[in-house]
């Protein structure tokens, strides 16, 4: 009965305003690296242009139920799920780096394989869902290949995995937003960017009964213009 009432508000909402003007509760939910590093710094923007919508802000590592769960809609890595409308809002890129003091005690690999061959410590992350450790993902020209590193640290929270890398614990492979200020700041140097692999595909999903909301509409086309500056 909650969910229904929630979406009967959202269609009268949609069906009584202009879509310039949609006003309601808009529930987002996404993993804990957007959330810090691309949602939140740019959400005063939206809220500029479209006061009257109130944003909740789900953060987790698991993958929400949707519809169960009465979400709007969801900020993922993948568009699997055939029961929710998918559209690709933009591509993150990869990049692997490392602290000067690393690189100066370790120096730099020249190639990937060397990761494995050399001595060259890695501050691994893992999924705090289902254990898995992330490859480092690589590209040796058109093609792609991927090994899972020995580690010397390993975390699991995306935040975490940045200290490891400012901390000198090891060289990290990353999505390129998370550690590009502390590159620009110095305190990260990146490597290997002769092989960074594709970018990462990132789309938003949503319930097929959420397509004529406007508060969704608005959302997609705003996250989708943020996402621009990342690639």
């Amino acid at each position: 009965m909650r969910l229904l009432l929630a979406e009967l508000d959202d269609v009268e909402s949609t069906l009584g305003r202009t879509h310039a003007n949609p006003r309601g509760r808009l529930r987002v939910d996404t993993g804990g690296s957007t959330a810090s590093g691309i949602l939140t710094p740019a959400l005063p923007e939206f809220r500029e242009r479209y006061p009257d919508i109130h944003v909740e802000i789900g953060v987790t590592d698991r993958v929400v139920d949707v519809i169960g769960e009465n979400v709007d809609c969801a900020i993922r890595s993948t568009a699997n799920d055939l029961s929710l409308i998918a559209h690709r809002i933009g591509k993150l890129r990869w990049t692997t780096c490392a602290s000067p003091a690393y690189l100066a005690r370790y120096g730099a690999p020249d190639h990937p394989n060397q990761i494995l061959t050399g001595n060259y410590p890695v501050a691994g992350y893992f999924s705090a869902r289902t254990g898995a450790v992330q490859p480092l993902h690589f590209r040796d020209g058109g093609h792609p290949f991927q090994f899972e590193p020995r580690t010397s640290v390993m975390v699991n929270e995306s935040n975490a995995h940045l200290a490891t890398a400012l901390a000198g614990l090891g060289l990290i492979h990353t999505l390129d937003f998370m550690v590009r200020p502390a590159i620009e700041r110095g305190e990260l140097l990146p490597i290997l960017e002769a092989w960074r692999p594709e970018p990462l595909d990132v789309y938003i999903v949503y319930a097929p009964s959420r397509q004529l909301s406007a508060k969704v509409r608005v959302f997609v086309s705003w996250i989708t213009e943020v996402y621009t500056r990342y690639q």
